[in-house]
């Protein structure tokens, strides 16, 4: 890091590791510096940097990005000749998912800072558009990426060179770090010290202001604090592809080894206000069940003390676990199950199974009626209510979006109604966006069974379906059939 912040005379260009660049600052101030650019890196960021960016955000974004707003702001005072702000828009995949998105925070972040600080009298913003695809360092995706900024640059002919110099950086900086994890579990086996694995975005876990100071204070309690992107992860450990987050695969996927893992524990922190979260933490603690955990959130406000204590109290439940006869012995849960649920439309029309369409809009009785058109059960849930977002808000955090509560909560409603004796599945569209509906598979099923739901004769099935991708035009047709009393007509369409 130090060589490449060294000064050879050349026009500057200033970034950060904080926030959009977190992990992946050696790759960009590499490819930088080998453009024969001097490069101005600036990392970590405290509470002062925060209060500025509190006060010059025109909206209360959540605690990193007002971070972030601050020390961009002091990054343009510095006086550099170009500003580093690119719109990262995915990390590098873990596996074989689709989808390694940032939030959409972090991908609007460069034109969110444009606003509010402006670009008259300052240094030349860089933000260039930042995609990986599939292969990672080596897609295609980000090859193109780093042409386009070498071009930007006036530099379109020894981009090739400062490329493959970026991706050697890069990952030699990915090896070292599990080396550093390896290192550091084999020293708390060696000497009988506890490992905690800190979970959460890479920006936050690594800053003080935004972790809440948590690995410090996991060391001072006797633990060792491991950063999950040190957490060495076995090949065995499942991809999630219904999980459209990049940072959220890597945590859930670090969850389901460390519930399996004997002597291994871990923090959750995260920050209020983060949408992705607002999912991520119901399914961090589905796959932790049974095994002590903790869930830190801030603002970047609060003082230790109340991080301590709660760090404390968990590293005690940690203590008296590692007591116990048969640590963690409960059974484990597993994500994958439930993403594997699903289901063809010939198989639930066989089955005899009843589909329930989410109401969110009018196609939703369209699609029921397309549905019973071609010969299977299938019914839209009522309009939402006062006593539907009472129910769904009870079950849910209070984080997740509005769509989530009410279709919870109508889902609810409905299995505490008349279950009958048919099997019910929850339809709801598939693509790859964060749509909450994706996510409902997964906490559906748990909530209905908390509530005491379905009852008796009846089974709660939360799957995804893929109706609409297979002859759409066929299936609403159907559907506007049935509704003019044509029903039978459409039978077999599909």
């Amino acid at each position: 890091m130090d060589q490449l912040g060294q000064r050879r005379g050349r026009p500057l260009i200033a970034l950060t590791d904080e926030f959009t660049l977190k992990g992946l600052l050696p790759f960009f101030a590499t490819f930088l510096r080998e453009l024969n650019f001097d490069v101005q890196i600036h990392t970590g960021a405290d509470q002062r940097v925060l209060k500025r960016g509190i006060e010059q955000a025109n909206v209360a974004f959540c605690a990193p990005m007002q971070l972030y707003h601050g020390l961009i702001a002091e990054l343009r005072e510095s006086g550099p000749d170009y500003l580093f702000v690119p719109m990262l828009r995915s990390l590098e995949r873990v596996g074989e998912e689709s989808c390694a998105a940032v939030c959409p925070i972090v991908q609007a972040s460069p034109d969110l800072l444009r606003w509010d600080l402006g670009t008259e009298g300052g240094p030349r913003v860089l933000s260039p558009v930042i995609d990986i695809g599939t292969d990672n360092l080596s897609s295609k995706e980000l090859i193109e990426s780093c042409r386009r900024l070498a071009l930007e640059l006036g530099v379109p002919l020894s981009w090739w060179s400062a490329y493959q110099a970026a991706v050697a950086a890069q990952q030699a900086f990915d090896a070292e770090c599990l080396a550093l994890g390896r290192r550091a579990l084999d020293f708390c086996e060696q000497h009988d010290i506890v490992p905690v694995v800190v979970l959460g975005r890479a920006y936050t876990i690594h800053n003080r202001v935004l972790n809440s100071n948590v690995p410090a204070i996991v060391r001072e309690q006797g633990a060792i604090a491991i950063p999950v992107d040190c957490y060495p992860i076995e090949a065995s450990v499942p991809v999630y592809q219904d999980i459209f987050w990049g940072y959220g695969q890597r945590v859930l996927r670090a969850a389901h080894q460390l519930r399996r893992t004997p002597g291994q524990y871990s923090i959750f922190c995260s920050n209020y206000s983060c949408g992705p979260d607002s999912f991520n933490l119901h399914f961090f603690a589905y796959l932790m069940e049974g095994k002590p955990f903790a869930i830190i959130e801030t603002d970047g406000h609060s003082g230790d003390a109340g991080t301590k204590t709660r760090v404390e109290a968990f590293l005690y439940c940690v203590h008296e676990d590692l007591r116990s006869a048969e640590p963690s012995a409960a059974a484990t849960r597993d994500l994958v199950t439930i993403e594997r649920q699903k289901a063809r439309l010939p198989d639930i029309r066989a089955r005899e199974e009843r589909v329930l369409i989410p109401r969110m809009g009018e196609g939703a009785e369209v699609l029921a009626a397309a549905l019973r058109g071609v010969g299977v059960a299938a019914e839209a849930l009522p309009l939402p209510d006062r006593d539907t977002v009472r129910l769904g808000r009870r079950h849910t955090s209070g984080k997740e979006c509005l769509p989530m509560s009410l279709t919870l909560g109508s889902l609810l409603q409905r299995l505490g109604t008349r279950c009958g004796r048919r099997a019910l599945r929850l339809l709801h569209a598939d693509g790859d966006r964060p749509l909450p509906l994706r996510r409902l598979q997964h906490l559906a099923q748990d909530h209905a069974r908390a509530a005491g739901l379905p009852g008796p004769g009846a089974r709660l099935v939360a799957r995804r379906h893929r109706l609409l991708r297979r002859h759409p035009g066929r299936l609403l047709g159907a559907g506007l059939l049935r509704l003019h009393g044509r029903g039978p007509a459409a039978r077999g369409a599909l």
